[in-house]
């Protein structure tokens, strides 16, 4: 007996805590896709598509938002040459409002494009100066 009440009172005990901690939410979503292709610090090229993104948000006790992850797959077609990429891409967002994401997006016709954003929300909300912090281009 005492032990069935040590185990409902850890059971009551423990749903009572977690309404006050700290939670994660996931949504899977489809989103307009949108990528500029920079080449030497120089924008070359405009992806847009459509893409599946599974996104894990997690929040403090206070429901404030801590950290989002985002993981992006879909397809996009190039602006300037009508070429197909399949998307791949990994996003960060941090409680300071900087975004980061990762992309592979690979072409039909032989291009790849490989790298890394940051993006300031907080400061930036029309993301007009956005950090690129690797690019990498490749084709055939």
């Amino acid at each position: 007996m005492k032990t069935k009440t040590f185990i409902l009172a850890c059971l009551f005990l423990g749903i009572g805590f977690t309404q006050l901690s700290a939670q994660s939410i996931v949504v899977n979503t489809t989103w307009d896709y949108w990528c500029p292709i920079y080449c030497d610090g120089v924008q070359v090229d405009y992806l847009t598509g459509t893409a599946i993104a599974h996104c894990v948000f997690h929040y403090d006790a206070n429901g404030d938002l801590v950290w989002g992850n985002y993981t992006i797959r879909g397809e996009a077609t190039s602006t300037n040459t009508d070429e197909d990429f399949s998307i791949k891409e990994k996003d960060k967002y941090d409680s300071s409002g900087i975004i980061t994401w990762h992309y592979n997006l690979k072409g039909n016709d032989g291009s790849h494009y490989i790298g890394s954003f940051e993006w300031d929300m907080i400061n930036d909300p029309d993301m007009l100066n956005l950090t690129i912090n690797n690019a990498v281009c490749l084709s055939n």
